[in-house]
């Protein structure tokens, strides 16, 4: 297989209690299949062939087709630390969080909200999680210099 070959990226997401914040252990994940576009084109054609013929398929051996996946997990306790962090890191005599850490969390986490109430849908959250997904994705295949195209397919059309 070329090394340069092209790849098609499938991006997902699920979550639970995510975009309304209300539960700190809500989470959101997005995955990401890479998988070499030719190795698409010869399983279309293998596909067809099967239902022609009746014969049984090889499954999709990720490390033989030198397709990869990616994910990206995080909980809303945990964006929200990760927010909170950022901004308190801006203050350069910062050592460490504060020790009212836990009411700023509950603060940012109405600001955000608040913020998400300004804009189409979800787009608030989504817009961060997919930029860390694609730039996974981006950074893996185009350390190769892969040309890739990516699919994302939400099921919230919001």
């Amino acid at each position: 297989m070329n090394l340069s070959s092209e790849y098609t990226v499938f991006i997902d997401e699920t979550f639970d209690g995510f975009m309304d914040m209300s539960k700190p252990d809500g989470f959101f994940c997005h995955g990401a299949l890479m998988v070499p576009t030719e190795v698409l084109t010869t399983r279309f054609v293998l596909e067809k062939s099967q239902r022609a013929t009746g014969k049984r398929l090889f499954p999709l051996d990720l490390r033989k087709q030198k397709a990869y996946v990616a994910g990206f997990f995080t909980t809303v306790e945990s964006y929200l630390l990760y927010h909170l962090r950022t901004e308190i890191g801006m203050d350069d005599d910062a050592t460490q969080l504060p020790p009212d850490f836990s009411q700023l969390l509950e603060s940012l986490r109405l600001k955000m909200l608040e913020e998400q109430r300004r804009e189409v849908g979800d787009s608030r959250f989504i817009k961060d999680l997919m930029f860390l997904t694609a730039n996974i994705t981006l950074h893996w295949l185009g350390s190769g210099k892969h040309p890739m195209r990516i699919f994302f397919d939400p099921r919230n059309s919001r």
